[in-house]
């Protein structure tokens, strides 16, 4: 058992984005089963290159005319929603189109995010919903700074 338990938290430092969306419902999308449809496009980012951001993990995953898909990315950041420690939530005919949402992150002075944003199909456009899963030492306001 003891071995069980050293092995267990060996992993976890060697592969700490393995566990950093951990306890939360949108860590479900980020497990490898969109990986093979062709309307979903997922993007990890880590390391030196997000070190200018302050950020340590990046992860998004974007379908676009996948109903089924954003239906499900949908009910999943319902769920972080509940327990998230801020939150900015933008509705439009009684619909989350955006969520930007904060977590306590997994190591003392880190913040983990949550951005959904639903766009729906337009004249010339398909409907194409994002979840970004974020970790890392940035700040919200210097987040909405970037994305500005």
């Amino acid at each position: 058992m003891k071995r069980i338990l050293f092995l267990i938290m060996c992993l976890s430092l060697a592969f700490p984005s393995l566990f950093s969306q951990n306890g939360l419902a949108v860590a479900g999308l980020f497990d490898g089963s969109l990986k093979n449809n062709k309307n979903v496009v997922e993007v990890e980012v880590k390391g030196v290159s997000l070190k200018a951001f302050n950020l340590s993990t990046y992860r998004s995953l974007t379908a676009t005319a996948v109903p089924t898909v954003s239906a499900r990315m949908l009910q999943l950041v319902e769920r972080d929603l509940r327990t998230a420690s801020g939150k900015e939530v933008g509705q439009r005919g009684g619909r989350i189109y955006y969520a930007m949402l904060t977590f306590p992150g997994t190591k003392k002075g880190t913040y983990r995010y949550v951005f959904y944003r639903n766009k729906p199909a337009g004249k010339n456009s398909k409907q194409e919903t994002t979840v970004v899963f974020m970790e890392g030492k940035a700040t919200l306001r210097e987040l909405k700074r970037m994305f500005e």
